[in-house]
């Protein structure tokens, strides 16, 4: 039985697709996490200064 270049090429691109995706949501996850770690830290800034205000 021959090996199809065909269905490897095909194989090779789904691989290679899969590869790209998963990329791009472990991109778009760890982009969404420094997003969400910088409104956290924006957050507790915010209430730092007004606590202060608030308790006086």
């Amino acid at each position: 039985m021959k090996p199809d270049p065909a269905h490897a090429h095909a194989h090779a691109h789904a691989h290679a697709h899969a590869h790209a995706h998963a990329h791009a949501h472990a991109h778009a996850h760890a982009h969404a996490h420094a997003h969400a770690h910088a409104h956290a830290h924006a957050h507790a800034h915010a209430q730092n200064w007004t606590l202060p205000e608030n308790a006086q």
